[in-house]
């Protein structure tokens, strides 16, 4: 073509001449985790663009911009019109990480029949395998494993260690330990420091709880913030409080490592035990609770344990004789021990 007015734009010219439009191909930047949809290849001036964003968990969409103009979704749709003078299309989305997830060893366990060991064996988790990094603070996940659970004689525990640092990761370290142990036919549940030959017995697992060890799906959780670790257990379709741990030394804010932990001095055959799917969270926002936390790392919901009576065995003690004080409390002297105490209000054939 000749001879035409070379005063028209490029636009102008292909309209006239061939009857053709110009459009401009969609150019799309977007951050980590998320995913973009309904975006078409390319678009012509004055064309109305409509997509959606799907993000992956622990991620939010900070900002949305088509050529430089922030916008916003409605109805769960981002929408945007180009002028008529459009000559780009550049899409650009912006997310922000609210949680970081480390992953330990998916399965690991080890068989240790007729095996005496009081000790570590072998690692479930290393910071150095994800980049050296120092998470404080952070959460634990992970799921016990012993199939033959109700096989395993009394005084074998197992579970995991935590290895505790400081901030900077230096020399100085200490230890946290989670474990199951059986003690009288029954297996409860503990956290503290170095529980390879002792450990509390107030949390009880259920034979729910048990058979699900024998699955490897009784899942526990740490909270560990500053010195403090506060240890969850699922039970059902929700989490029970089952105790805390704080470290002597404050400065214990941080981790380096997490081990397979075995006690079984008596080596009674223990039989293949592990730890499956254990997973730390950090950077995650850390004014929540611990509801909120477990609700937004692992779907969980906080429950709690209902304690009954013995029925019929128990009896109700009378204090019609007057010894309730006039604040309504007994009052009792505070060196008896739990024992005594427990004969003094319930009798003397209490258990």
């Amino acid at each position: 073509y000749g001879e035409y007015d070379a005063t028209m734009s490029d636009s102008e010219l292909l309209a006239f001449l061939v009857d053709g439009k110009i459009g401009y191909r969609a150019s799309v930047s977007a951050g980590e985790g998320v995913k973009i949809t309904g975006v078409k290849n390319n678009y012509m001036a004055g064309e109305t663009l409509e997509f959606t964003l799907t993000t992956e968990k622990f991620y939010e969409v900070e900002s949305v911009k088509v050529n430089g103009e922030e916008i916003t979704a409605s109805g769960g749709k981002y929408s945007y019109t180009l002028p008529e003078n459009a000559t780009s299309v550049n899409i650009e989305v912006t997310t922000t990480q609210t949680a970081v997830v480390y992953e330990g060893k998916d399965n690991f366990s080890k068989n240790f029949n007729d095996t005496k060991i009081s000790n570590t064996a072998g690692q479930l988790y290393n910071n150095n395998d994800n980049g050296g990094t120092f998470l404080a603070p952070a959460v634990f996940d992970a799921n016990f494993y012993a199939p033959q659970i109700n096989s395993i004689p009394d005084n074998v525990r197992f579970g995991f260690r935590i290895y505790l640092k400081n901030a900077q990761g230096g020399g100085a370290f200490t230890v946290a330990d989670v474990v199951i142990g059986k003690t009288s036919g029954n297996w409860y549940l503990d956290i503290g420091y170095d529980l390879r030959g002792t450990q509390r017995n107030n949390y009880r697992l259920s034979n729910e709880q048990i058979q699900s060890v024998a699955e490897g799906t009784f899942k526990v959780i740490v909270v560990k913030n500053g010195a403090e670790h506060r240890l969850y257990a699922q039970n059902g379709d929700h989490f029970e409080y089952v105790a805390s741990y704080t470290d002597d030394d404050a400065t214990m804010v941080s981790f380096s490592t997490i081990d397979l932990l075995v006690h079984n001095s008596e080596g009674k055959g223990v039989g293949e035990y592990g730890v499956h799917d254990m997973t730390v969270y950090g950077e995650y926002d850390a004014t929540m609770s611990d509801s909120e936390l477990l609700a937004f790392l692992v779907d969980g919901k906080i429950g709690y344990r209902e304690y009954a009576g013995k029925g019929d065995d128990v009896t109700v003690k009378d204090f019609s004789d007057g010894s309730i004080s006039s604040s309504g409390l007994k009052t009792f002297d505070e060196t008896l021990s739990d024992e005594e105490l427990v004969e003094l209000f319930a009798g003397s054939n209490a258990e």
